[in-house]
């Protein structure tokens, strides 16, 4: 599945799409619902993913705005 990223720069724009893994997680059945451990451990997986995608995300606007604050500079 391909998302947009939204521009923060012009609102409502939606720049290039990345890759988005789309895979369903299925968990086992356990006495009275899910086993609880494969769900925790999943949970931990995308609380890991999301955490180094915000990470990602943060550096790449703060290499965005070192750079429009160099062509401001020039212009």
């Amino acid at each position: 599945m391909l998302l947009g990223v939204v521009d923060e720069v012009t609102p409502g724009v939606v720049r290039s799409p990345v890759e988005v893994a789309a895979q369903a997680a299925v968990f086992h059945v356990a006495g009275r619902g899910y086993d609880q451990g494969q769900v925790d451990a999943h949970v931990s997986a995308l609380e890991q993913e999301l955490a180094e995608l915000r990470w990602e995300h943060n550096d790449l606007a703060a290499q965005r705005r070192e750079l429009c604050a160099r062509c401001t500079r020039w212009t």
